[in-house]
């Protein structure tokens, strides 16, 4: 038996990983997008797929970044890599978005460990991070697999937080700017979305 020893307000993530739905329907989905045309979604299964063998290889966390045009498929390709793993809405406690502080970022990654960690929609952050010189300063401290030490009241040091996995995110513009330090563009894979709109109608996602 294996049994979560953890806080309780991880639970609602907790509640988020857990098989749904028809295995085999969802293979027959997978396989159907893997035989397509579209580059994108297959893409993101890959990179979802692929956070469960990046300590295995011994390489770095990395980032996967679709953006483009609103209804490109950017968030839908996401939602598709994220499903693999549990519940895919964005408003879900497990796929989130960049709503959130880098303390909490640390956190939730070191909970996931080697799960896939899906942010969307970089506008709602983009200012901050303008200001504090983009997002590559956000980026290095995730691909690091691990956060920053931190003292408690008794002078000693907290358990600092590791992991190991993708981060998939989405945003209307790239993450990077052309000005960006080769480390930062060498964590990063950016993925630009097509035109063409990508229904959502027979994708096979029950409620949660």
């Amino acid at each position: 038996t294996i049994a979560f020893d953890g806080d309780l307000k991880f639970e609602p993530i907790l509640a988020d990983l857990k098989p749904k739905g028809s295995r085999e329907k969802w293979y027959a989905f997978a396989r159907k997008v893997r035989a397509g045309t579209r580059i994108e979604p297959k893409i993101a299964l890959a990179a979802c797929l692929s956070s469960v063998l990046v300590k295995i290889c011994g390489v770095l966390p990395f980032f996967v970044h679709f953006h483009g045009q609103s209804e490109g498929g950017k968030t839908l390709s996401a939602m598709l890599g994220v499903s693999a793993f549990g519940n895919p809405s964005v408003d879900s406690a497990y796929a989130g978005t960049f709503d959130g502080s880098k303390v909490g970022f640390e956190v939730k990654a070191d909970l996931l460990n080697n799960l896939p960690y899906f942010m969307d929609d970089t506008a709602q952050i983009k200012k901050e991070m303008d200001k504090k010189g983009g997002f590559a300063p956000f980026i290095y401290t995730l691909c690091s697999g691990k956060g920053r030490d931190r003292s408690n009241k008794n002078l000693g040091l907290n358990r600092t937080n590791h992991w190991c996995t993708t981060f998939i995110t989405t945003g209307e513009e790239p993450i990077l700017e052309e000005n960006a330090q080769g480390g930062a563009v060498n964590r990063v894979l950016e993925i630009k979305c097509g035109y063409d709109r990508i229904s959502k109608m027979a994708m096979p996602w029950p409620k949660f």
